[in-house]
């Protein structure tokens, strides 16, 4: 993830837009779905007819993953600006593959988070059961 950010961070720089934010920003959105399908799994242990908490936690971990990220990078850009400056793949990794990491990591996520719903939750019936292991 620190190589995404540096070369996030370069080319945002070389355009003169706001570089950190973007950056941060980008690396949070890729982090967010990648994560995706373990927190949707956590979320739907959480899950009840009766009360509607699962858009509350979506943005609870969504929030907690861009203050993970501010905190990490914020601190670190120049220590990463320094590490990676030389290094090898600034050459042979053209920016599109960089930029290519955010679709797939939408698609791959959602699709893996569609596929662990269908085969874990669904068939052993463990949405909402948080709830119930509280009742009993």
């Amino acid at each position: 993830m620190d190589y995404i950010y540096y070369r996030m961070y370069v080319w945002y720089k070389r355009k003169n837009d706001c570089a950190i934010v973007n950056s941060i920003l980008f690396i949070t959105s890729v982090k967010f779905f990648l994560c995706f399908p373990i927190m949707g799994i956590v979320i739907a242990f959480f899950e009840s007819d009766k009360n509607n908490m699962t858009l509350m936690l979506y943005l609870v971990y969504a929030i907690l993953m861009l203050m993970h990220s501010l905190i990490k990078y914020i601190r670190q850009t120049n220590s990463i600006l320094e590490k990676y400056k030389h290094s090898k793949y600034n050459k042979t990794i053209h920016n599109y593959v960089i930029y290519s990491i955010l679709p797939i990591s939408v698609i791959g996520g959602i699709l893996f988070y569609v596929i662990l719903y269908k085969t874990v939750i669904i068939p052993y019936a463990l949405r909402g059961k948080f709830f119930f292991l509280i009742d009993c």
